[in-house]
């Protein structure tokens, strides 16, 4: 994956993963079936036409994933592990 004016104006190679290839190509049939923008090279269609995703909407998406892993993370850190009547162990739900 190419990125295209990244952070510093430079220009980066990503390399992935055959399975996040997959997810990819499927999410980009999937955002143009139907819809004018089969030839637009970008892979994050912004809200208008032929143009890509605005920086700050993809910062925000971002962001917003991020705080939600940290909720996981310190959900499962908090959480203790018990035993359960029958020797099994389980979870606390948040």
């Amino acid at each position: 994956m190419r990125v295209r004016h990244g952070k510093g104006a430079k220009e980066r190679v990503l390399p992935l993963s055959a399975r996040l290839i997959r997810e990819l190509e499927s999410y980009w049939r999937a955002q143009r079936l139907g819809r004018a923008g089969q030839d637009i090279p970008w892979l994050f269609l912004g809200t208008k036409p032929r143009e890509p995703m605005s920086r700050t909407t993809g910062q925000n998406i971002y962001y917003r994933g991020l705080r939600r892993f940290e909720w996981v993370a310190v959900a499962e850190k908090r959480a203790p592990v018990r035993g359960g009547r029958q020797g099994g162990t389980a979870r606390n739900e948040p």
